[in-house]
């Protein structure tokens, strides 16, 4: 129960801020943006994309609709003398009910935001506009495909979180915040790019077992035993990531 109240209270708090409702309809604005400037000759351009749906559909999707969340999620965890409300909570449960109840909320917020997004995109199918059309060229994804992409997206997205909740709890001046989070913009980029560059070789024999950078690395014809692989190395290693951020914020925490 402890963990659901600090959960519910973190999204009330950042739900009645100014700046999340900023970061909120940004997607929605490009969104907008690319209907009216996007041409028939670009969406045959798109067509690129069935090739890289997963090395370059992933990041792209992740640097536009979850790491502009990053900013709220590291602030989040930022511990500093100056958190009273932190000190409060703290002390009516404990340091494991305070990380996840925070993982939590943070996490709802931007799911939530995302199912929203998702939505949008399905009405926007359903019409006779630029950015359905688009939609339509990924009609060629069967039900199986469209899973595994849509798994690979949640893991992808859960890192980015965790990479900012761990930017939040070893930022010791909360003013540098952004200019530690533009690490998680190098590691998107470089995940996506360290795939497009690789050979088959590399891809199959060392990205395949490294978390994170094998995500990217998947594509239509990636066999179900190698997709198994990287989810499986992925979970595990989100997992491991989870319990060793809760174990830093104790410590930060008991610091302070």
């Amino acid at each position: 129960m402890k963990i659901f109240y600090t959960s519910s209270y973190i999204v009330k708090k950042n739900t009645s801020k100014p700046l999340f409702w900023t970061v909120f309809i940004w997607p929605i604005t490009l969104l907008m943006g690319l209907e009216v400037i996007i041409t028939e000759k670009d969406i045959k351009t798109f067509l690129i994309m069935k090739e890289g749906l997963f090395s370059i559909g992933i990041p792209l999707y992740a640097l536009i609709a979850v790491v502009f969340f990053s900013q709220m999620i590291a602030r989040e965890f930022y511990i500093g003398k100056s958190k009273r409300i932190l000190e409060f909570l703290i002390a009516m449960s404990n340091y494991k009910a305070q990380f996840y109840g925070r993982l939590l909320g943070v996490s709802m917020i931007v799911l939530i935001s995302n199912l929203f997004y998702a939505a949008i995109l399905v009405i926007f199918k359903g019409k006779s506009s630029q950015i359905g059309k688009l939609l339509h060229q990924f009609n060629f994804l069967d039900t199986k495909q469209l899973f595994e992409f849509l798994i690979a997206l949640f893991l992808f997205s859960m890192f980015v979180i965790l990479f900012s909740v761990l930017v939040g709890i070893e930022t010791r001046d909360v003013s540098k915040i952004s200019q530690h989070l533009g690490i998680i913009y190098l590691l998107i980029i470089s995940a996506s790019i360290i795939n497009l560059i690789s050979s088959d070789f590399i891809q199959r024999k060392v990205l395949l077992y490294v978390p994170f950078f094998n995500i990217p690395g998947i594509d239509l014809q990636t066999s179900l035993t190698d997709i198994l692989i990287i989810f499986g190395t992925n979970i595990f290693t989100l997992i491991v990531f989870v319990i060793g951020l809760q174990k830093l914020f104790k410590k930060r925490v008991e610091v302070q």
